[in-house]
């Protein structure tokens, strides 16, 4: 007689939304090994705080920064919020695409963006580095729309971070700063357009990127 035993397995739960972690779903693990959902990790380094969380389980400072698939596009999509393009038709409608990926909030058609593979390789890289840093949401928001610029302008790619930082010591250096004093300075500083208020308060206000 073959007697077929049934093992029960207890699923994990999340302790951030107290939700079932499944097996399908993206997940943070966490220095200390606990785990979360991963837009759950996300939503507590949104909310004025960076990739070194204290762990809500056993409030063990997070050194990990491992990405949570290995795949840069996939892992830019992980960080944003996919919603529909932010464009008012003639007839007062919103326009029914979705917004593109990193193009604050607007489809292809509404705001051209023309980012190359390359360019978005080294744009989650500086998304990650950003994300590393202390301060407030909103000032990673305004870092990551003017690294964006920067990237697009001077044509910079090849994943390598020091393209970018360069742009902010050289404006440091020639001011004699030691950190940004003044947002509008650098975008006129660098000839960029400066970012959409209403895409600053959209992200701030809901804990999000788009």
């Amino acid at each position: 007689m073959i007697i077929i035993i049934l093992k029960y397995q207890k699923k994990m739960e999340c302790s951030i939304c107290l939700g079932i972690i499944n097996e399908n779903d993206k997940i943070k693990k966490l220095s200390c090994d606990h785990k979360f959902h991963f837009q759950c990790f996300l939503d507590l380094v949104y909310r004025d705080n960076n990739i070194y969380v204290n762990c809500p389980l056993c409030r063990e400072v997070n050194k990990s920064v491992e990405k949570p698939t290995n795949d840069h596009i996939e892992n830019i999509k992980l960080l944003c919020k996919e919603k529909r393009c932010n464009h008012i038709t003639k007839d007062g409608t919103v326009c029914k695409r979705k917004c593109k990926l990193l193009n604050n909030g607007y489809c292809y058609q509404h705001q051209k963006m023309n980012m190359s593979d390359d360019q978005y390789k080294l744009m989650e890289k500086y998304i990650y580095l950003v994300l590393c840093q202390q301060g407030k949401f909103i000032t990673k928001l305004r870092m990551i729309d003017l690294g964006k610029k920067l990237i697009l302008k001077f044509g910079l790619g090849s994943g390598k971070l020091d393209q970018i930082l360069e742009k902010f010591y050289r404006y440091f250096s020639l001011y004699d700063l030691t950190s940004i004093d003044s947002w509008n300075n650098i975008y006129n500083y660098y000839k960029l357009e400066k970012p959409c208020p209403d895409w600053i308060k959209y992200c701030s206000d809901n804990h999000c990127i788009v």
